[in-house]
């Protein structure tokens, strides 16, 4: 195990979090008292745009980034992947601004920073689960994973989840600028990518907290759009059939 502290940047996209934003990042920056903080806010309806402005001039370890309209969380992220490239950090860490990441795990998925590509908060994994959901959300989730990973041929419990660490070193070489796709879909390419570039990935179990979420935030998080999705990729990843002479 590498004995290098990681350098790392925090990456979390707002929209309409007045009432989280403050309380999340300050639990962020306490709990990585080295890392970094950015804002990406998706030109929000209410006032998390000047809070979190307020923030950033009352701490030096955060920054703010803003949508001029709103563009969705693919958008929201490639920024925040740019930003971590351009000014040196060794990883880029992306979370929900809701709560459904606590950053108690923060911890947990950076000490495997030095000896991953990606570490994924897993719901999936021994010790992982989630709260606050519905049985029928988690029946779906948990079935989409499964059904997603075999499709796809990955070695992954938690497809979808969106709470990763990730070197910058891989996301310089699977250019994610060129992903189109938006919400969940957008995950699934970053992973997609990721492991068709020989990644080395591991999972640390992690306990969702559904009970905060925002509805509007993070782009379409529909498992039905999702497995859309991935019946889309799995098709375009089928070898096409040689013609019968």
């Amino acid at each position: 195990m590498s004995s290098v502290t990681p350098s790392i940047l925090v990456i979390i996209p707002t929209y309409n979090e007045v009432d989280n934003l403050i309380p999340l990042t300050r639990l962020v920056l306490e709990t990585l008292p080295d890392a970094d903080v950015l804002i990406i806010d998706d030109n929000s309806a209410d006032q998390t745009g000047a809070l979190a402005d307020d923030l950033a001039r009352s701490e030096p370890r955060v920054q703010v980034f803003h949508h001029p309209r709103k563009l969705g969380y693919a958008s929201g992220i490639k920024l925040g992947m740019e930003h971590a490239l351009r000014n040196g950090y060794s990883h880029m860490l992306k979370m929900s601004a809701d709560f459904m990441h606590n950053p108690r795990y923060l911890p947990c998925l950076v000490a495997q920073a030095n000896d991953y590509d990606m570490i994924i908060g897993s719901r999936y994994v021994e010790g992982g689960g989630s709260v606050g959901d519905n049985l029928l959300l988690r029946s779906l989730t948990t079935q989409f994973n499964k059904l997603a990973a075999k499709m796809l041929r990955l070695d992954v419990r938690d497809c979808t989840s969106r709470f990763r660490c990730i070197s910058t070193a891989l996301l310089s070489a699977i250019h994610f600028n060129e992903i189109t796709s938006d919400g969940l879909a957008f995950d699934l390419d970053i992973l997609l990518r990721s492991m068709q570039h020989g990644c080395r990935l591991c999972e640390v179990a992690v306990i969702y907290d559904n009970r905060r979420v925002n509805a509007h935030a993070g782009g379409s998080n529909n498992p039905f759009k999702a497995m859309a999705s991935v019946i889309a990729r799995w098709l375009q990843a089928r070898p096409k059939q040689t013609e019968k002479r």
